[in-house]
């Protein structure tokens, strides 16, 4: 099953709305908690992520290959959908 393929799809609906959306909201989170979450990323990853917030797209795709996949411990945002998906368990 292509997972990555569902992210894509989101970012097409509605002439991405949805996505930009959502990926708003995520970082609404992040910055909420930027007091922890800056200096986890800067020292586990070395990214700085107010400043990345600041130059990224506002896409789902971009937001989990910048924060989800390596807060999570993924390749990047692919590779978490792809582990993350229940079809392994389903098939």
């Amino acid at each position: 099953m292509k997972t990555h393929l569902i992210a894509e799809r989101i970012q097409e609906v509605a002439d991405g709305l949805y996505d930009r959306g959502l990926c708003k909201l995520m970082q609404g989170v992040l910055l909420k908690n930027k007091d922890i979450l800056q200096d986890y990323y800067l020292k586990e990853h070395n990214l700085d992520m107010l400043e990345t917030i600041e130059k990224m797209d506002l896409s789902v795709t971009e937001f989990d290959n910048n924060f989800t996949s390596k807060m999570f411990g993924y390749k990047d945002g692919r590779d978490y959908h792809y582990k993350g998906s229940c079809f392994h368990r389903l098939s």
